[in-house]
């Protein structure tokens, strides 16, 4: 599964709206999984609901 990156000519202004915390950036991850869970992780991310939005995987 692969993921989409928008164009390199938009990265300083989508790091300037995160990095000044104009958005809610948290609000965007919908799951988190320790490191030893990563099967379950990949499962959401291969079967996803419509609530899930970022997965977060934390070592």
């Amino acid at each position: 599964m692969g993921s989409y990156s928008s164009s390199f000519k938009v990265q300083n202004l989508a790091a300037d709206i995160v990095f000044s915390r104009r958005i809610d950036v948290d609000a965007l991850v919908s799951d988190r999984y320790a490191l030893s869970d990563l099967a379950a992780a990949v499962e959401r991310a291969v079967a996803p609901t419509p609530e899930t939005l970022k997965i977060l995987i934390y070592p």
